[in-house]
């Protein structure tokens, strides 16, 4: 088992450029997709994309 670190989303800052943006709403596809394959709801060769959408 690994530990993760976790943030304090009271801390949230501004998103400030369209990139920071970009990788945040990658990062969330990322979870979603990765909460997906943990409950058995997305095919394994998703995963072994680098971007699901």
């Amino acid at each position: 088992m690994t530990l993760a670190v976790v943030r304090n989303l009271a801390s949230a800052r501004a998103l400030r450029t369209a990139e920071e943006a970009e990788v945040f709403e990658q990062e969330i596809v990322d979870q979603y997709a990765l909460a997906m394959a943990a409950a058995g709801l997305l095919k394994p060769q998703a995963l072994r994309e680098d971007r699901i959408l």
